[in-house]
């Protein structure tokens, strides 16, 4: 199967250079089969303030919605490293 498609949904808003934006989580993908058919994963279940309404991005939109660096890593720890448990 090949992906083709993210799914997002807006969770909230934030505020950037005096503007409103959009705050986006990448809940899965949209793939496509062998056989043609067009299957969505889900990695995430929205659940809070979640109005039933799932946008579908290209993969390379540069302005990607729900596409983010990762968190950075707690105190003390760095991100390659294994944590203690």
């Amino acid at each position: 199967m090949k992906r083709i498609k993210r799914l997002v949904v807006s969770n909230g808003s934030y505020m950037k250079d005096g503007q409103e934006k959009t705050s986006w989580l990448t809940i899965g993908s949209m793939l496509k089969g062998d056989d043609g058919k067009v299957k969505l994963k889900l990695d995430a279940m929205p659940v809070c303030d979640f109005d039933g309404w799932v946008n579908v991005f290209d993969l390379d939109d540069e302005n990607r919605p729900g596409a983010s660096a990762p968190p950075p890593a707690p105190s003390g720890f760095k991100q390659d490293e294994d944590l203690p448990f």
